[in-house]
């Protein structure tokens, strides 16, 4: 298979699988595991896809829903007002939150319903039992009619995370660490403490819902029996998955049953659905977020879709800029400086590539800046990649960028790479005397010719 998975892969009743992988495949494969037919989609995937009688459903990094026969013919495709960050199906209508912040309803012949503007990003959307849609958007929970009028929003003091629905009851999770407890008039019924979420809450369908938590934690709460903390805390911890209290906080640390009850992609789902954000506050979250983990020695499945997320960041603009208007809305140096900067410290070879890659293309000087100290802490290839990329890079544009904080950045990345390999390629080399030649600052010169009495030893 081409590419990692984007999401949990969709059953037919046949048993049949489809996948969308981050490399813009779309794949069916058979209930014995053989791979039916593959075709490319014509954009990268940013949410899983949704199955129902009519088709797959793929959601494009261009603003798109598609909708794909079991064939994997196109049927049609709709223009949405921003990524999806979420969805709900029925057998008439998708139902769709963007990280525009609206929510549209689609039929299923592709033709718009409706569009309803809840002002941020929709991370969660759900239909409850009372045939409403509930949607997280921001701090406030939204209910929604099928016919895009909204019923009733929460007092939005609290940012969100997640929101599921048994028969009776909404459970939402806030960023923060806790459960809320909604009835389907918007009435808050209970409330509880738990750690900052790592996954979306679900319901279990028998009464119980649960969530994971950053604490290494997954809690079950039973919604009848909540209880307002902290003033009636009176809930329990056990650790052998016994559901007759209303909190049980089996401890991950100790057990291996994680993969029975949660799917581990979400700790990293919810922060690919992030940074298809346009808010750089939002993507700073995410890039903090990912820092915390990746520094953490506790072990974390999510850590190895880290480094891609970033490299997604790191390259968004440059490599899939987004327009509106003539604007583009996408464009955040300092963003984009401090995921190339975190690919420096925890990167690998393929983070390697990345930077070399936008080095060419990137056009805000501080961002050129870390760039180049990213290459210089990664090290370089025994052909000495890094090393070329920097040569022909000053070779095209010379103190075009940065002048002399540019020369002098490029002689401490050499510096590092020179001790990483022993040495210095050819092109290092080149580099370091071009450099030393068209430097007018004295402490580049000194630096160079250090570095130059170094290489001949």
């Amino acid at each position: 298979m081409n590419g990692v998975p984007v999401g949990n892969p969709v059953p037919d009743p046949d048993g049949t699988l489809y996948t969308a992988t981050d490399r813009g495949k779309l794949y069916s494969i058979s209930h014995t595991g053989v791979i039916r037919w593959m075709i490319e989609l014509p954009a990268f995937p940013v949410i899983a896809p949704v199955v129902n009688n009519h088709g797959i459903f793929i959601f494009g990094n261009n603003s798109r829903v598609y909708l794909y026969s079991r064939q994997g013919v196109l049927k049609w495709e709709f223009l949405l007002s921003g990524n999806a960050l979420s969805c709900a199906l029925d057998s008439d209508a998708l139902y769709v939150g963007t990280a525009s912040g609206t929510v549209a309803g689609i039929d299923m012949m592709g033709s718009k319903l409706w569009s309803t503007v809840l002002g941020s990003p929709v991370y969660s959307l759900i239909m409850n039992s009372a045939e409403s849609l509930v949607s997280v958007a921001g701090a406030t929970l939204f209910s929604i009619g099928l016919d895009g009028k909204v019923q009733w929003k929460s007092d939005g003091k609290i940012p969100l995370y997640s929101v599921a629905a048994d028969e009776n009851l909404l459970c939402v999770s806030t960023v923060s660490g806790g459960i809320r407890f909604h009835d389907f008039k918007g009435n808050v019924t209970g409330e509880t403490v738990s750690g900052k979420p790592s996954i979306p809450v679900v319901s279990l369908d028998n009464g119980l819902f649960v969530s994971g938590s950053r604490d290494w934690n997954v809690y079950f709460e039973r919604g009848e029996n909540s209880i307002v903390f902290p003033e009636t805390w009176n809930g329990w911890k056990g650790e052998n998955g016994d559901s007759r209290g209303r909190r049980i906080v089996p401890d991950l640390k100790k057990r291996s049953s994680w993969d029975t009850i949660v799917d581990t992609s979400n700790s990293y789902g919810y922060l690919k659905l992030m940074s298809d954000s346009n808010d750089s506050i939002i993507l700073r979250q995410v890039l903090q977020e990912i820092e915390e983990r990746l520094s953490d020695e506790k072990f974390d499945r999510g850590k190895s879709f880290f480094l891609p997320l970033l490299e997604y960041i790191a390259s968004d603009c440059i490599t899939r800029p987004d327009y509106r208007n003539g604007e583009l809305i996408n464009d955040f140096p300092v963003i984009r400086a401090d995921a190339d900067r975190i690919l420096g410290i925890y990167g690998d070879f393929r983070s390697r590539e990345v930077l070399i890659s936008i080095l060419f293309s990137e056009w805000d000087d501080y961002g050129i800046k870390v760039i180049v100290d990213s290459l210089g802490k990664l090290g370089d290839t025994l052909h000495g990649d890094s090393q070329a990329a920097l040569y022909r890079y000053y070779q095209l544009h010379g103190s075009r960028y940065g002048g002399e904080d540019v020369r002098l950045d490029m002689v401490n990345a050499l510096e590092s790479l020179e001790r990483y390999n022993g040495t210095l390629s050819e092109d290092g080399i080149h580099l370091v005397i071009e450099i030393l030649r068209d430097s007018s600052r004295t402490s580049t010169k000194e630096k160079v010719l250090d570095l130059l009495k170094t290489i001949k030893k």
